[in-house]
C-alpha cells in the first residue's frame, strides 16, 4: 500500500510545482514588493513648446527689425513727396489708424489722404525717422517707436525743420517687402519749426 502512495505523492508534488507559475494577483505577497520611486519625465502640457527656432515672421535679430521698418519708412516718406497715393496705400493696413495732435483717421484711405494732404501743405521734402526701439507683441505684429525730422521747404533759400515723436505698429509678413503699418502716431516737439537754410 505505501508503494501506492508514493507514486501518487509525487505526481501531487509535481502539480503544486507547476501551478506555482501561474502567479494569482490576488493572492499575499510572501516578498516585499519592489517599487520604483524614480521620477518620471512629464508628459509635454498643451503650451509646450519645441526646443526648435522660432517660427514667427519677425527676425530675431533687432538689426534686422529695425532695417525692415526703416525701409518701410522710407518707402512712405518718398510716396508721400511725390504723392503717390496708390503706393502709399500698399504700405498700410486696409484697417490702419494715424493719429496726429488733433485728429485720428482711419481706415487706410482716410490715412493716405491725410499724409498726402500734410505732404503737400508743408511743402515737404524729407520726413526721417529714428527709431529708439521696436518691441515684439506677438508673432507677427511688431511695435516701434522713436524720433522724427521732417524738411518743410518754403522757399527755394531756405525751409523749415519740424522735430518731434512718433509709434508704429507693423503687421509682419514672410516677405519683408510686404509689411505694412497698422498704427501710427505722429506727434510734432513743442516749438518745432526753427528755420534753417539752403540744403
Amino acid at each position: 500500500m505505501r508503494f501506492l502512495l508514493l507514486p501518487v505523492v509525487t505526481v501531487v508534488s509535481l502539480a503544486a510545482c507547476g501551478s506555482a507559475r501561474n502567479i494569482d494577483p490576488k493572492a499575499e505577497a510572501d516578498a516585499p514588493a519592489v517599487i520604483d520611486t524614480r521620477p518620471k519625465p512629464a508628459a509635454p502640457g498643451p503650451n509646450a513648446t519645441a526646443a526648435s527656432p522660432n517660427k514667427g515672421v519677425i527676425p530675431d535679430e533687432p538689426l534686422k527689425r529695425t532695417m525692415t521698418v526703416g525701409q518701410g519708412y522710407a518707402l512712405v516718406t518718398a510716396t508721400m513727396v511725390n504723392h503717390d497715393a496708390v503706393m502709399l496705400s500698399q504700405l498700410y493696413d486696409p484697417d490702419a489708424t494715424l493719429t496726429v495732435p488733433d485728429s485720428t483717421f482711419t481706415p487706410r484711405n482716410a490715412v493716405v489722404r491725410e499724409l498726402i494732404g500734410m505732404a503737400q501743405s508743408k511743402s515737404l521734402s524729407e520726413f526721417q525717422r529714428t527709431s529708439l526701439g521696436t518691441r515684439i507683441v506677438d508673432d507677427s505684429t511688431l511695435a516701434d517707436s522713436g524720433s522724427y525730422l521732417m524738411v518743410l521747404k518754403r522757399s527755394a533759400k531756405d525751409s523749415v525743420i519740424e522735430r518731434g515723436t512718433y509709434a508704429a505698429q507693423w503687421r509682419a509678413r514672410k516677405d519683408v517687402t510686404q509689411w505694412v503699418i497698422l498704427r501710427d502716431q505722429i506727434t510734432p516737439a513743442k516749438g518745432a519749426g526753427a528755420k534753417k537754410g539752403r540744403r
